[in-house]
């Protein structure tokens, strides 16, 4: 629903993706529902003691190869994976649009600098840059 504008979030609904950016820049992530939710909080990479994995898969690096690798480590056949239900989404450049010249949103960078903090562990994680965004 993000990408129509409007989302239900915690009891309100209509809220816009900015509305929703500075909720989420509120929320201690152990209170974050679980779709939103820091990925280095679920899976516990960050923090005190945090989980040593052997390797980290994302998603939009090949989910069909990456999911075949994974399964072929933990002694399963795979012959092929094949993606059911595929839909065409916009493009990055389509949705980033979207999202900048959302309702609420007066300074674009605002949201990427929230998301920069909210995310922070994921993003170094993960390898990712925002550099396309300033």
């Amino acid at each position: 629903k993000i990408a129509t504008g409007r989302i239900s979030v915690d009891g309100r609904t209509d809220m816009t993706f900015a509305e929703f950016v500075r909720f989420i820049d509120k929320q201690d992530p152990a209170d974050m529902n679980y779709h939103w939710r820091p990925v280095s909080q679920v899976c516990l990479t960050s923090g005190k003691n945090p989980a040593q994995y052997d390797k980290i898969y994302r998603l939009e690096d090949g989910f069909n190869s990456n999911l075949a690798e994974a399964l072929e480590q933990i002694g399963w056949e795979v012959d092929e994976i094949t993606a059911q239900n595929q839909k065409t989404d916009p493009s990055v450049e389509e949705r980033i649009s979207n999202y900048t010249q959302a309702e609420g949103i007066k300074n674009k960078h605002e949201l990427v600098e929230i998301v920069k903090k909210v995310y922070k562990e994921d993003i170094e994680l993960g390898g990712y840059t925002f550099e396309e965004y300033a």
